[in-house]
C-alpha cells in the first residue's frame, strides 16, 4: 500500500463538505431519476460549497484541487447520486479544457466567466445570462442572416449525410 501524505487542509474541508451534501443527494436521487429531472439543486450545492472553483487551475482563480483530491470527491458524489457526479464532472472537465485552451489568451471562453454563464445558462435555461459569451452569441446562422427562423422547418426532410 502506497503511503501518501495528507491532503492540505483546504481540500479535507471540501471533501466534508460535499460528504455532508451527497448524504443528502443520495435521498432525492431516485425521485430526480423518476422525474428524468436534472437535478439542478445539487448542482447549486456543489457550486456554493466551493466544488467548481477547486477543480480550476490557480491561474485563472481557481484552486487547483489535487487529483487525490477529485478523485475523492468524484468517488462521494458518483455513490451518493451518479447523476449529480456525471453532470458535474462533465462541466468540471470543460471548465478545465476551457482553461487549458485559453491559456495564452484567456479569449472570451475564460473559465473566469464559464461557471457564471454556461453552468448558471444549464441550471437556469429561462433566465438570461448576465454576459453571453458563447460562440452562438457572436455567429448568425444563415438562416437567421436570411430573416427566417434559426429553427428549421421540421416539415421538410432533413439533409442527410453521405454514407460511407
Amino acid at each position: 500500500m502506497i503511503d501518501h501524505p495528507p491532503l492540505p487542509e483546504a481540500e479535507v474541508k471540501l471533501l466534508d463538505r460535499v460528504t455532508e451534501l451527497a448524504a443528502g443527494f443520495a435521498d432525492t436521487a431516485a425521485a430526480y431519476d423518476e422525474r428524468a429531472e436534472i437535478p439542478a439543486a445539487n448542482l447549486r450545492a456543489l457550486h456554493e460549497a466551493g466544488a467548481d472553483r477547486a477543480v480550476l487551475p490557480e491561474w485563472v482563480g481557481g484552486t487547483g484541487l489535487s487529483y487525490r483530491g477529485f478523485g475523492r470527491l468524484l468517488r462521494v458524489l458518483a455513490a451518493a447520486d451518479a447523476s449529480t457526479a456525471t453532470i458535474w464532472l462533465m462541466h468540471a472537465g470543460a471548465a478545465v479544457g476551457l482553461a487549458e485552451f485559453t491559456r495564452e489568451t484567456l479569449g472570451p471562453f475564460s473559465p473566469k466567466n464559464y461557471w457564471q454563464v454556461n453552468v448558471s445558462r444549464t441550471l437556469c435555461p429561462n433566465r438570461p445570462a448576465a454576459t453571453d459569451f458563447s460562440i452562438r452569441s457572436r455567429t448568425r446562422s444563415p438562416r437567421r442572416a436570411a430573416g427566417r427562423s434559426a429553427v428549421r422547418n421540421v416539415s421538410s426532410p432533413a439533409p442527410r449525410s453521405p454514407t460511407i
